[in-house]
């Protein structure tokens, strides 16, 4: 097969757009398929012909958006402008036209939707439960994806939820205990952005990913440092624009490592889909730093709700909260427990591989 894959990663090697890409190119590199990917080349993915994509640009005087809709979120990440929105789909309609794939696969990329449907080419498509919820957003989100449409002489959309239906087949991930969504013939559920998640042996050891903090990288590495420098266990911490070193047990790292989870007894992460779905798979306690956004806020609300984790929110980050909600999270046996026991839940699933029988045989 030719697959084309379409990502919209906001920060280079930092964010699940970026996992998943490099996931789904190991796969289909184990099949012989051939694979192009539209990305930006700071991303360094191999195995692929490379196609170049339109950079974001956020709108300005958007500083009050709410965001908590799936539609204000690519809003305010300048996703949904016209002007990227007529630049992307252009650029990706003409490398569909010399790359020929049978599949295009997109992940939070409008644009791709409409040009594989604009090129009659198969769609795929990533979702999570929250791009469904019925949260308000402003007109104006929309308005640019609905002149598009127009353009093209499509039907208009009034949320993106539509959009994402009309594609050929939808993956999403984790058990339904953990990620509730409405079951469909042409969706599918798997177990983690990864191919094989092993669970975690829970080690004296726990791993840090805050790519979408809104604070400095100084502000950040003090806040580790006196929240668990000199703890009697090891702590791997990533974040954007981090500086790479070890003093004591802190070890700062690159956030695109294979080995950021390998038995990690808790993980605290920024509400990242990515490290959601690998600590469901792999039974790791999660504490997520929320925000009142989206996906931030519904991932970190879902952790709670379940029992495998739990949340603060970003407003209220300091080193007594911080530790505070760590130390009474891995001091609570029954999350753990509750971790394994939706870990065998995810065993049921079938893991990323299948997505290549899924597209082979649709």
């Amino acid at each position: 097969m030719k697959i084309l894959i379409a990502p919209n990663i906001l920060y280079a090697k930092e964010s699940a757009a970026y996992y998943l890409t490099r996931s789904l190119l190991d796969i289909f590199k184990e099949s012989g398929d051939t694979v192009a990917v539209s990305a930006d080349k700071a991303n360094g993915f191999r195995n692929a012909s490379l196609y170049p994509c339109t950079p974001l640009k956020a709108p300005l005087f958007n500083f009050n958006a709410d965001n908590r809709s799936y539609e204000e979120y690519l809003y305010s990440i300048g996703a949904s402008s016209r002007k990227y929105l007529e630049a992307d789909t252009a650029s990706l309609i003409e490398t569909i036209r010399h790359f020929k794939p049978d599949w295009v696969l997109a992940i939070d990329r409008t644009a791709a939707m409409i040009a594989a449907r604009a090129e009659g080419v198969r769609c795929g498509v990533f979702v999570n439960s929250a791009m469904y919820r019925n949260a308000y957003f402003p007109s104006k989100c929309l308005r640019s994806v609905n002149e598009i449409l127009s353009g093209m002489q499509y039907e208009q959309v009034f949320d993106m939820k539509t959009l994402l239906n009309k594609c050929d087949v939808r993956f999403l991930f984790s058990p339904a205990s953990v990620h509730p969504f409405p079951d469909s013939a042409s969706t599918y559920r798997l177990k983690a952005m990864t191919s094989s998640p092993s669970t975690s042996r829970h080690q004296s050891r726990i791993t840090i990913a805050l790519h979408h903090l809104n604070d400095s990288a100084g502000s950040i590495y003090r806040l580790l440092n006196e929240a668990f420098k000199g703890a009697p266990y090891q702590v791997y911490a990533g974040f954007h624009n981090a500086h790479i070193l070890t003093e004591d047990n802190m070890h700062y790292i690159e956030l695109s490592r294979k080995d950021m989870l390998d038995d990690a007894m808790a993980v605290i992460h920024d509400g990242s889909e990515y490290y959601y779905h690998e600590c469901t798979a792999r039974a790791i306690p999660q504490l997520i730093i929320a925000s009142h956004e989206y996906p931030r806020l519904f991932f970190a609300q879902a952790a709670r709700r379940s029992g495998i984790g739990d949340y603060i929110f970003e407003e209220d980050l300091d080193v007594s909260t911080l530790y505070e909600a760590f130390r009474k999270m891995i001091g609570d046996d029954t999350c753990l427990e509750r971790c394994l026991a939706v870990q065998k839940e995810s065993e049921r699933l079938p893991d990323l591989h299948a997505i290549r029988r899924i597209l082979e045989t649709r």
